[in-house]
């Protein structure tokens, strides 16, 4: 496995773990005081972090295909939403 496999496999694990600790939670109602807790930081959608990262690392290429993969978007939506991202 080279890096860059070993990177996007352990950023899916992280993204579902992200998952899996914001449904525990919302199921155990704690979703409000964990938000309460961060303050006024933006919440990243998980699904949505690895764009970010990319985005953050000047790979926008790489960032928008990523998020056509994950949203089904076109080229042009996935294009414009990536330009309008704020990171």
């Amino acid at each position: 496995m080279d890096n860059l496999e070993l990177e996007v496999e352990v950023r899916n694990r992280l993204r579902r773990l992200e998952q899996k600790v914001d449904f525990l939670l919302n199921e155990l109602g704690l979703a409000q005081k964990e938000a309460a807790a961060a303050g006024s930081l933006p919440r990243v959608d998980p699904a949505l972090a690895e764009v970010m990262v990319l985005l953050q690392q000047n790979k926008k290429i790489e960032a928008i295909k990523l998020y056509r993969e994950i949203t089904g978007a076109s080229l042009a939506e996935a294009k414009h939403a990536i330009d309008n991202m704020t990171y």
